[in-house]
């Protein structure tokens, strides 16, 4: 959910919706926790696939799950850095754009 309104083009996707680090904080550790999980899962299914003597490295299962740790071990990290962020800087306001909203999942409540 949230992939559709990254690049609409009207004016109410331009409004900017501010937070302060702190509230900020719980959403940025909820998401590293999800992609560390995401990532771990995807190096153990990695690591039983290197292990299968049947399974090529070539195998469009091995691609997909290096795909997968790639992209999970980006997104962690990236949530790693807006938690240190949103720590060191609890009274700061965060302008967020639309995209931003709904990758932290600030209206999924």
């Amino acid at each position: 959910m949230g992939i559709f309104n990254d690049n609409v083009a009207a004016g109410r996707t331009t409004w900017n919706y501010v937070y302060t680090g702190r509230e900020l904080l719980p959403y940025a550790q909820r998401l590293y926790d999800e992609f560390l999980e995401k990532e771990t899962a995807a190096r153990s299914k990695m690591a039983d696939y290197m292990k299968d003597m049947t399974i090529s490295n070539n195998d469009t299962k091995v691609t997909d799950t290096k795909r997968d740790v790639i992209t999970f071990g980006t997104l962690k990290e990236q949530c790693q850095v807006f938690k240190w962020e949103f720590a060191r800087n609890p009274d700061k306001e965060f302008d967020l754009g639309l995209g931003d909203v709904t990758f932290f999942g600030l209206a999924n409540e």
